[in-house]
């Protein structure tokens, strides 16, 4: 519908392209994108909104997993890396559990005044997750 671009990790790129690997077929609703896809990587630095964006790539929800930090406004957005006293699931086909705590250590690296802005549910800060996070405290 509209001509936006799309930025996605490399090792998910492939999931746009197919309504099985995207679990839409499931859904109901089986979708493709083919078109405007910018393919991102690990510490890739991105200039949008006049904004500098960080690619922090945290695989194991799915391969390509992302997490994009805007360091001058200490926001990050987790997508499904990080929830609110919680992280998003491993068992979905494309997945690396094994790399969970890798990527999660990532996140703890930040500054503690981060905003997180996670893909589902209400925001939180670093801090808050380091106290309360059962996944983050180990």
């Amino acid at each position: 519908m509209y001509s936006i671009e799309i930025y996605i990790h490399y090792l998910d790129e492939e999931m746009l392209k197919d309504e099985e690997l995207n679990l839409s077929t499931h859904l109901g609703e089986p979708l493709i994108i083919k078109s405007n896809i910018k393919t991102v990587t690990d510490n890739k630095e991105l200039n949008l909104f006049k904004e500098k964006i960080i690619v922090i790539h945290t695989p194991f929800h799915t391969k390509g997993s992302v997490c994009y930090y805007l360091p001058e406004k200490k926001v990050l957005f987790t997508g499904d890396t990080l929830f609110r006293q919680s992280i998003g699931r491993d068992d979905l086909p494309n997945n690396e559990r094994h790399k969970r705590a890798e990527s999660l250590n990532k996140i703890k690296k930040l500054p503690k005044n981060v905003t997180i802005y996670p893909g589902h549910g209400p925001n939180t800060t670093l801090e808050s997750e380091l106290l309360n996070n059962h996944f983050l405290i180990y």
